[in-house]
């Protein structure tokens, strides 16, 4: 679960732009059927927001779609909760502020 955190952290010096290659593969594991691995994308995503503030739509409507994903009632409510505090983070940032609240 490490290795999310170390992306995240990572992004910040990534001037080769390695996350481009990998930012599919990292937010398929909000599917992953252990809310460990997801709760650790969702946790750092503010992290690659901040970093690279072009990804803030992609990782904006990542974070939205976790109500689609497929998981019992209360690991998705603890998933969005998780989400609602990532977005606090940048929320300053998010351009389409009435769908995150909403």
């Amino acid at each position: 679960m490490e290795c999310y955190d170390i992306i995240a952290n990572l992004s910040a010096v990534d001037s080769q732009g390695r996350i481009n290659n990998i930012f599919e593969k990292l937010y398929n594991f909000l599917s992953d059927e252990s809310m460990i691995t997801a709760g650790h994308v969702i946790d750092n995503s503010w992290k690659i927001v901040k970093s690279k503030p072009e990804y803030q739509k992609k990782v904006t409507n990542k974070l939205l779609e976790l109500e689609n994903i497929p998981r019992n009632q209360e690991c998705k409510n603890i998933l969005l909760g998780k989400a609602i505090l990532s977005f606090d983070k940048y929320f300053d940032e998010i351009q389409n502020k009435e769908q995150v609240i909403s």
